[in-house]
């Protein structure tokens, strides 16, 4: 009788302590890489990493955002350059995820009413645009919503890991709960059947 009472002890001990990790498998240096994978228009190289990060960590909430934060990338090059057919899907998927983001929902709404079509991209309009990313320096509104990110990003970071804690914290509570009723339950049965 001892034997199936630990038995069931360590079971449901063992079964309710499982908790997810999944909050630490998206570090802030991965995050730090991928957005500079992007800022240098290094969209295939950004979504390759996307994919890595994907099979590690499947169901994460950063890597949703991570990637939301892509296509609206891609979405504004390809609107850059004209590129209006092949920017909006971009943008719609981004809208789905992220309506309250100014841009998106700007992009979105002007090309959602309209018939849309890519113009050819000339080679010399090619090299003009590969000139200014290397000559220009970024502006100041962009650095500002860059580091807006990186706070916003920050802060997911912190809300995560609080929330891990605070599971795991619930979990243990609940899981000492359950094994000190479950020895109430045994003691009560075996005084019964004595």
């Amino acid at each position: 009788m001892m034997k199936v009472k630990i038995l069931i002890l360590l079971s449901i001990s063992f079964f309710l302590i499982q908790v997810p990790v999944s909050a630490d498998c998206i570090s802030e240096e991965d995050s730090f890489v991928f957005r500079m994978k992007i800022k240098e228009g290094k969209f295939k190289e950004a979504s390759d990493g996307l994919e890595v990060l994907s099979s590690r960590c499947p169901e994460n909430a950063k890597l949703e955002l991570l990637e939301t934060e892509l296509w609206i990338d891609q979405g504004e090059e390809l609107y850059k350059n004209k590129q209006f057919k092949s920017a909006f899907p971009f943008f719609k998927n981004a809208y789905g995820r992220w309506r309250t983001n100014p841009l998106v929902k700007q992009r979105y709404n002007e090309l959602s009413d309209k018939i849309l079509t890519d113009e050819p991209i000339t080679t010399t309009k090619k090299a003009v645009v590969i000139q200014e990313k290397i000559e220009l320096p970024a502006t100041t509104e962009n650095r500002n919503e860059w580091e807006e990110r990186v706070r916003l990003f920050s802060k997911l970071d912190t809300l995560e890991e609080r929330i891990w804690i605070l599971t795991l914290v619930v979990g243990i509570l609940i899981s000492l709960n359950l094994v000190f009723a479950v020895g109430f339950l045994i003691r009560f049965l075996l005084r019964k059947s004595t």
